[in-house]
């Protein structure tokens, strides 16, 4: 089985029990986008610098004792349309093209932007949302 098809939890408890680090999966994630891009269009802006970083990083913590929870490790991607501080972000439109995130944004508004580390508190935050959403009894029947 490949490591692209794994779902979350499963990679999540192969990462957990060392069969697996979050480097090789964000490896195989960046060789996927590499071969598919070309047909799929699906990515403007494909940060794999950033991204190895960020795998090697959530190893080194998660061999350090830090688990930052189910997301901890999972390669991710931001669509275009959501400013990621210091990142072009053009919604695929050549009005926003030259647009880089933490600079004013369309309107003459100020953009809310996010830093990588905001992101992955966003997931974290999602990650516990979603937890205590499984986890809540259900409503008794009237």
């Amino acid at each position: 089985m490949s490591a692209v098809s794994l779902t979350i939890d499963e990679f999540g408890r192969r990462l957990r029990a060392r069969e697996i680090t979050a480097e090789q999966m964000t490896e195989e994630c960046l060789r996927r986008i590499d071969v598919e891009n070309p047909r799929l269009n699906a990515f403007i802006l494909i940060m794999a610098d950033q991204a190895r970083r960020q795998a090697r990083d959530a190893d080194r913590e998660l061999s350090a004792g830090r688990d930052r929870g189910a997301l901890h490790g999972v390669p991710i991607s931001i669509k275009d349309l959501l400013d990621v501080r210091g990142t072009p972000t053009t919604a695929a439109s050549r009005v926003r093209e030259g647009h880089v995130a933490g600079t004013l944004g369309i309107a003459n508004r100020s953009e809310r932007t996010f830093t990588a580390d905001e992101v992955t508190l966003l997931g974290e935050i999602g990650d516990k949302i979603g937890r205590a959403i499984a986890e809540r009894p259900e409503p008794a029947s009237h």
